[in-house]
Protein backbone atom coordinates (compact mmCIF):
# COMPACT_ATOMS: atom_id res chain seq x y z
CA UNK A 1 0.00 0.00 0.00
CA UNK A 2 2.26 3.05 -1.42
CA UNK A 3 -0.46 5.81 -0.26
CA UNK A 4 -2.39 5.85 2.91
CA UNK A 5 -5.94 5.83 2.14
CA UNK A 6 -7.23 8.52 4.78
CA UNK A 7 -4.48 11.30 4.14
CA UNK A 8 -3.13 9.99 0.67
CA UNK A 9 0.14 10.40 2.07
CA UNK A 10 2.92 8.13 0.36
CA UNK A 11 3.83 5.11 2.71
CA UNK A 12 7.16 2.98 2.88
CA UNK A 13 6.76 -0.76 2.26
CA UNK A 14 6.22 -1.93 6.24
CA UNK A 15 5.67 1.00 7.74
CA UNK A 16 2.59 -0.20 10.38
CA UNK A 17 1.43 3.42 10.90
CA UNK A 18 1.00 6.57 9.13
CA UNK A 19 1.81 10.08 10.72
CA UNK A 20 -2.14 10.87 10.37
CA UNK A 21 -2.29 7.84 12.74
CA UNK A 22 -3.59 5.70 10.24
CA UNK A 23 -2.83 1.89 10.77
CA UNK A 24 -2.04 -0.74 7.94
CA UNK A 25 -2.31 -4.46 8.19
CA UNK A 26 1.09 -5.36 7.30
CA UNK A 27 2.12 -9.35 6.23
CA UNK A 28 4.48 -11.11 7.92
CA UNK A 29 6.45 -11.26 4.69
CA UNK A 30 6.27 -7.84 4.82
CA UNK A 31 8.01 -7.25 8.33
CA UNK A 32 10.51 -9.90 7.52
CA UNK A 33 11.56 -7.52 4.27
CA UNK A 34 11.73 -4.55 6.87
CA UNK A 35 13.66 -6.31 9.47
CA UNK A 36 16.39 -7.50 6.77
CA UNK A 37 16.28 -3.97 5.39
CA UNK A 38 17.06 -2.59 8.57
CA UNK A 39 20.03 -4.87 9.33
CA UNK A 40 21.68 -4.41 5.90
CA UNK A 41 21.63 -1.14 6.58
CA UNK A 42 23.56 -1.37 9.82
CA UNK A 43 25.96 -3.91 7.94
CA UNK A 44 26.45 -1.41 5.72
CA UNK A 45 27.22 1.01 7.87
CA UNK A 46 29.49 -0.13 10.20
CA UNK A 47 31.19 -1.81 6.73
CA UNK A 48 32.09 2.27 6.54
CA UNK A 49 32.91 2.98 10.27
CA UNK A 50 35.10 0.14 10.26
CA UNK A 51 37.26 1.34 6.66
CA UNK A 52 37.42 4.67 7.97
CA UNK A 53 39.12 3.36 11.09
CA UNK A 54 41.34 1.33 9.58
CA UNK A 55 42.79 3.60 7.06
CA UNK A 56 42.90 6.08 9.77
CA UNK A 57 45.37 4.35 11.83
CA UNK A 58 46.89 3.32 8.84
CA UNK A 59 47.55 7.29 8.64
CA UNK A 60 48.17 7.29 12.07
CA UNK A 61 45.73 9.53 12.82
CA UNK A 62 44.50 7.46 15.79
CA UNK A 63 41.91 10.34 17.21
CA UNK A 64 39.73 9.48 14.02
CA UNK A 65 40.57 5.78 14.16
CA UNK A 66 39.44 5.33 17.77
CA UNK A 67 36.30 7.78 17.23
CA UNK A 68 34.93 5.42 13.77
CA UNK A 69 35.74 2.27 16.07
CA UNK A 70 33.61 3.73 18.09
CA UNK A 71 30.58 4.23 16.30
CA UNK A 72 31.02 0.88 15.21
CA UNK A 73 30.65 -0.43 18.20
CA UNK A 74 27.61 1.29 18.97
CA UNK A 75 26.07 -0.34 16.26
CA UNK A 76 26.05 -3.43 18.41
CA UNK A 77 26.23 -5.62 15.74
CA UNK A 78 28.14 -8.11 17.34
CA UNK A 79 30.62 -9.13 14.98
CA UNK A 80 32.82 -6.29 16.20
CA UNK A 81 36.21 -8.03 17.40
CA UNK A 82 38.11 -6.18 14.84
CA UNK A 83 36.98 -2.74 16.05
CA UNK A 84 37.51 -3.53 19.78
CA UNK A 85 41.05 -4.31 18.57
CA UNK A 86 41.59 -1.05 16.58
CA UNK A 87 40.06 0.99 19.78
CA UNK A 88 42.70 -0.48 21.95
CA UNK A 89 45.61 -0.01 19.80
CA UNK A 90 44.56 3.92 18.83
CA UNK A 91 43.80 4.12 22.56
CA UNK A 92 47.83 2.80 23.24
CA UNK A 93 49.17 5.22 20.88
CA UNK A 94 47.35 8.12 22.05
CA UNK A 95 49.14 7.97 25.32
CA UNK A 96 45.46 6.21 26.49
CA UNK A 97 47.54 3.15 28.38
CA UNK A 98 44.87 2.84 31.36
CA UNK A 99 42.04 2.93 28.67
CA UNK A 100 44.16 0.74 26.38
CA UNK A 101 44.80 -1.75 28.92
CA UNK A 102 40.99 -1.96 30.08
CA UNK A 103 39.67 -2.05 26.28
CA UNK A 104 42.36 -5.27 25.93
CA UNK A 105 41.00 -6.87 29.15
CA UNK A 106 37.61 -6.30 28.13
CA UNK A 107 38.55 -7.86 24.90
CA UNK A 108 40.70 -11.43 26.20
CA UNK A 109 37.61 -11.64 28.84
CA UNK A 110 35.00 -11.77 25.60
CA UNK A 111 36.65 -13.84 23.30
CA UNK A 112 39.38 -16.26 25.09
CA UNK A 113 37.33 -18.81 25.73
CA UNK A 114 34.99 -18.63 22.21
CA UNK A 115 38.05 -18.01 19.53
CA UNK A 116 35.90 -15.86 17.58
CA UNK A 117 37.24 -16.12 14.01
CA UNK A 118 37.90 -12.29 13.77
CA UNK A 119 39.52 -12.32 17.09
CA UNK A 120 43.58 -12.27 18.33
CA UNK A 121 43.69 -13.07 21.75
CA UNK A 122 47.99 -13.25 21.67
CA UNK A 123 47.87 -9.86 19.81
CA UNK A 124 45.41 -8.85 22.61
CA UNK A 125 48.09 -9.72 25.25
CA UNK A 126 50.94 -8.16 23.73
CA UNK A 127 49.25 -5.53 23.83
CA UNK A 128 47.86 -5.65 27.36
CA UNK A 129 51.75 -6.44 28.06
CA UNK A 130 52.82 -2.90 26.40
CA UNK A 131 50.43 -0.71 27.81
CA UNK A 132 51.26 -2.63 31.71
CA UNK A 133 54.86 -2.34 30.93
CA UNK A 134 54.30 1.96 30.24
CA UNK A 135 52.21 1.92 33.29
CA UNK A 136 54.82 1.05 34.90
CA UNK A 137 53.63 -2.87 35.76
CA UNK A 138 56.49 -4.85 34.49
CA UNK A 139 56.19 -8.07 36.74
CA UNK A 140 52.41 -7.83 35.23
CA UNK A 141 53.41 -7.37 31.21
CA UNK A 142 55.82 -10.24 31.84
CA UNK A 143 53.18 -12.59 32.57
CA UNK A 144 51.10 -11.14 29.84
CA UNK A 145 53.88 -11.61 27.57
CA UNK A 146 53.96 -15.39 28.37
CA UNK A 147 49.78 -15.61 27.78
CA UNK A 148 50.75 -14.02 24.62
CA UNK A 149 53.00 -16.70 23.42
CA UNK A 150 50.86 -19.53 25.05
CA UNK A 151 48.11 -18.12 22.33
CA UNK A 152 50.40 -18.02 19.18
CA UNK A 153 49.77 -21.79 18.04
CA UNK A 154 45.99 -20.76 18.11
CA UNK A 155 46.55 -18.37 15.64
CA UNK A 156 46.07 -18.66 11.75
CA UNK A 157 49.13 -19.06 9.36
CA UNK A 158 52.02 -20.56 8.38
CA UNK A 159 54.78 -22.04 11.15
CA UNK A 160 56.81 -19.30 9.78
CA UNK A 161 54.62 -16.46 10.30
CA UNK A 162 54.26 -17.84 13.90
CA UNK A 163 57.73 -18.15 14.82
CA UNK A 164 57.80 -14.56 13.92
CA UNK A 165 55.85 -13.57 16.40
CA UNK A 166 56.92 -15.77 18.98
CA UNK A 167 60.79 -14.11 18.11
CA UNK A 168 58.88 -10.42 18.67
CA UNK A 169 57.26 -11.28 22.03
CA UNK A 170 60.25 -13.34 23.34
CA UNK A 171 62.40 -10.13 22.40
CA UNK A 172 59.85 -7.26 23.92
CA UNK A 173 59.78 -9.58 27.46
CA UNK A 174 63.17 -10.17 26.94
CA UNK A 175 63.12 -5.89 27.18
CA UNK A 176 60.86 -5.56 29.97
CA UNK A 177 62.28 -8.16 32.04
CA UNK A 178 66.01 -6.68 31.57
CA UNK A 179 64.57 -3.17 32.47
CA UNK A 180 62.30 -3.63 35.12
CA UNK A 181 63.78 -6.58 37.41
CA UNK A 182 60.43 -7.96 37.58
CA UNK A 183 58.81 -4.56 39.02
CA UNK A 184 59.00 -1.95 36.68
CA UNK A 185 61.65 0.31 38.65
CA UNK A 186 62.67 1.20 35.75
CA UNK A 187 59.39 3.37 33.81
CA UNK A 188 60.00 3.47 30.24
CA UNK A 189 58.58 7.15 30.35
CA UNK A 190 59.79 7.97 33.71
CA UNK A 191 63.51 6.55 34.08
CA UNK A 192 64.29 4.79 36.86
CA UNK A 193 63.14 5.32 40.72
CA UNK A 194 64.02 3.55 43.78
CA UNK A 195 61.52 0.67 45.72
CA UNK A 196 60.77 3.18 48.00
CA UNK A 197 59.51 5.64 46.14
CA UNK A 198 57.82 2.99 43.66
CA UNK A 199 56.35 1.64 46.76
CA UNK A 200 54.59 5.37 47.54
CA UNK A 201 53.23 5.76 43.95
CA UNK A 202 51.19 2.38 44.67
CA UNK A 203 49.77 2.65 47.40
CA UNK A 204 48.33 6.75 46.20
CA UNK A 205 45.15 4.44 45.06
CA UNK A 206 43.89 0.96 44.77
CA UNK A 207 44.37 1.00 41.14
CA UNK A 208 47.75 1.65 40.50
CA UNK A 209 47.79 1.77 36.71
CA UNK A 210 45.12 4.48 36.84
CA UNK A 211 47.65 6.20 39.64
CA UNK A 212 50.40 6.00 37.05
CA UNK A 213 48.25 7.16 34.08
CA UNK A 214 47.05 10.53 36.10
CA UNK A 215 51.06 11.09 36.84
CA UNK A 216 51.70 11.06 32.95
CA UNK A 217 48.89 13.39 32.32
CA UNK A 218 49.90 16.07 35.22
CA UNK A 219 53.13 15.64 33.73
CA UNK A 220 51.73 16.91 29.81
CA UNK A 221 49.98 19.64 31.70
CA UNK A 222 53.14 21.27 32.82
CA UNK A 223 54.63 23.96 30.36
CA UNK A 224 57.97 25.24 29.58
CA UNK A 225 59.65 22.94 31.82
CA UNK A 226 61.31 19.53 30.85
CA UNK A 227 60.26 16.40 32.77
CA UNK A 228 63.39 15.33 35.13
CA UNK A 229 62.81 12.52 37.76
CA UNK A 230 60.29 11.52 40.60
CA UNK A 231 61.31 11.31 43.64
CA UNK A 232 60.30 10.18 47.52
CA UNK A 233 60.69 13.56 50.30
CA UNK A 234 58.95 12.91 53.37
CA UNK A 235 56.80 9.86 51.98
CA UNK A 236 55.03 12.55 49.51
CA UNK A 237 55.74 11.86 45.97
CA UNK A 238 57.08 15.29 44.06
CA UNK A 239 58.17 15.99 40.72
CA UNK A 240 61.21 17.40 39.36
CA UNK A 241 61.41 19.64 36.25
CA UNK A 242 63.76 21.85 34.98
CA UNK A 243 64.08 24.42 32.73
CA UNK A 244 68.14 25.26 31.98
CA UNK A 245 69.10 26.37 35.05
CA UNK A 246 65.74 26.38 36.82
CA UNK A 247 64.19 23.93 38.72
CA UNK A 248 61.13 23.47 39.85
CA UNK A 249 58.92 20.64 42.04
CA UNK A 250 55.73 19.99 41.79
CA UNK A 251 53.55 17.57 44.62
CA UNK A 252 51.55 14.51 43.13
CA UNK A 253 48.66 13.15 44.97
CA UNK A 254 47.66 10.28 43.07
CA UNK A 255 45.02 13.09 40.75
CA UNK A 256 45.58 14.16 36.97
CA UNK A 257 46.74 17.39 37.79
CA UNK A 258 49.64 18.52 40.27
CA UNK A 259 48.59 19.97 43.85
CA UNK A 260 48.81 23.54 44.26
Amino acid sequence: MPFCPTCGKFVDDGVETCSCGTKFIVSPEDKIKKIYGEEEKLVEEYREYETKSKDAYDAQDFENSLKYANKAIDLNLGSDASMKYIKGKSLYQLNRFYDSLQCFKNYIKEYKDSFYRFSNISGAYQWKARSQWQLGDGFGAIKSYYKAIDFVDKKNGSNEYKNEIRFQLREEKREVINSSKGKGIINPRLGSMDYETYDILEKLDEDKDLTMQNLYDAIDEVEGYEYKSVINKGNEIYVVFENGDSTIEKHFDGSDSFAD
